[in-house]
């Protein structure tokens, strides 16, 4: 999670900083992967209709808030395109992301090479024109084989990852990554990191789109697995944080959005780089903490339950 607050802290200051914008590239290729990995890992391979119905409730509440949240913010701090309901604002697509990808997973289970599939599906979707921001659809499909693939992978085989061999190759394969990171990042258009625009918007052929996006399946795999052989297995300070993985998520970016809208980018200068990082772990560390959890719960579930704060939803 702490990843994903800093990918977004430095955002503004990617086109100023070409070490930033370097970071920036590497944070990208692997941090959402591996979230939503994650996400398959924790969800059920089976859906009862009150357990959908109560998923769906689970997610679409934080959404809507949230959402209502983000809008009014964006609206009082500056003018504001008219929202787009039915488009979750900015990092909320994750929600409901989430939600058709945990409705999907059975149905996908059913199916012969699920994983092959949703793969095809991702590369596939870049190809339609009506496969957009609306409803999060794009980013489900291009995001989907990472959701099935962290499902389909044992959690036997997931302990076995912090294996002091898989410690060193996940080295490896982080150097080479930062390096190709840094000699790519000047010329890469970044919205083939975001997953959200097809190939035609991109500007390249469908076919190169396709082996474009196929090479960032893999690059973000391989990370993502590099980043699961890095993290420590027991239980740590770190485990505190991420069991309150949703409330950072969600809240994070309202202060972000209001710290840039109030120039505090700019009043930092040429220290808005480390003033990134420092604002990232404040944010992650602040947003954690059982006084904001309790203050965001409300937000969280309609019926707020006692308990530190929200991690990933499952089922």
């Amino acid at each position: 999670m702490g990843l994903v607050v800093l990918g977004h802290a430095i955002e503004p200051l990617v086109g100023h900083s070409p070490a930033l914008r370097a970071l920036y590239v590497l944070l990208y290729a692997f941090h959402v992967p591996a979230f939503v990995a994650l996400s398959g890992q924790l969800s059920r391979g089976s859906l009862r209709w009150s357990d959908a119905r109560r998923l769906t409730v689970q997610l679409l509440w934080p959404l809507a808030c949230f959402q209502l949240l983000y809008v009014s913010e964006a609206t009082w701090l500056g003018p504001a395109a008219a929202p787009e309901w039915f488009t979750p604002y900015w990092l909320l697509w994750y929600l409901l992301s989430l939600l058709w990808w945990r409705l999907l997973l059975p149905a996908l289970l059913k199916l012969p090479a699920p994983l092959l599939l949703s793969v095809v599906v991702c590369l596939a979707a870049g190809a339609l024109p009506f496969v957009g921001l609306r409803g999060s659809l794009s980013r489900t499909l291009v995001f989907l084989p990472f959701f099935v693939g962290g499902h389909l992978v044992p959690r036997a085989r997931w302990a076995t990852l912090g294996a002091r061999w898989h410690r060193a190759g996940a080295v490896v394969a982080f150097a080479l990554a930062a390096a190709a990171a840094v000699a790519f990042a000047p010329s890469l258009d970044l919205r083939w990191l975001y997953g959200r625009d097809g190939y035609q918007a991109l500007g390249v052929p469908n076919g190169d789109g396709a082996l474009g996006r196929l090479a960032l399946l893999a690059v973000g795999g391989t990370l993502s697995v590099a980043c699961f052989a890095l993290v420590p297995a027991g239980r740590s300070a770190l485990t505190s944080l991420g069991q309150a993985s949703l409330g950072v998520y969600l809240a994070h970016g309202l202060v972000l959005r209001g710290l840039q809208w109030g120039g505090a980018y700019a009043w930092l200068g040429g220290w808005a780089g480390v003033g990134a990082l420092a604002v990232a772990a404040a944010l992650v560390a602040g947003l954690a903490s059982a006084p904001a959890q309790r203050a965001l719960r409300p937000l969280l579930t309609p019926r707020a339950r006692a308990g530190r704060g929200a991690g990933l939803p499952g089922a």
